[in-house]
């Protein structure tokens, strides 16, 4: 668990991905992953997932490492996206 936390995941991120998270329910260092990553307030709280993330349909390979780690941050890895 504690590995984990130093990678910036949480419970929410670990069980939800965050899934069911506002914008304004999201801690400060999944903002700045999810801006990175092309985010907004607006894509984010859009009830159709990824509606507007030119990234969605993106395989795991094609992120740059800076994004992989965003993704971390947002509780995605190689294993769970896709």
């Amino acid at each position: 668990m504690e590995a984990a936390r130093e990678l910036g995941w949480d419970k929410v991120s670990w069980d939800e991905k965050y899934e069911h998270q506002s914008w304004d329910q999201l801690p400060d260092h999944v903002k700045t992953a999810a801006r990175k990553l092309g985010f907004n307030q607006e894509q984010w709280d859009d009830e159709e997932d990824g509606k507007g993330w030119e990234s969605w349909e993106k395989e795991w390979g094609d992120f740059t490492p800076e994004e992989k780690r965003c993704m971390h941050v947002l509780g995605w890895y190689k294993h769970t996206w896709g």
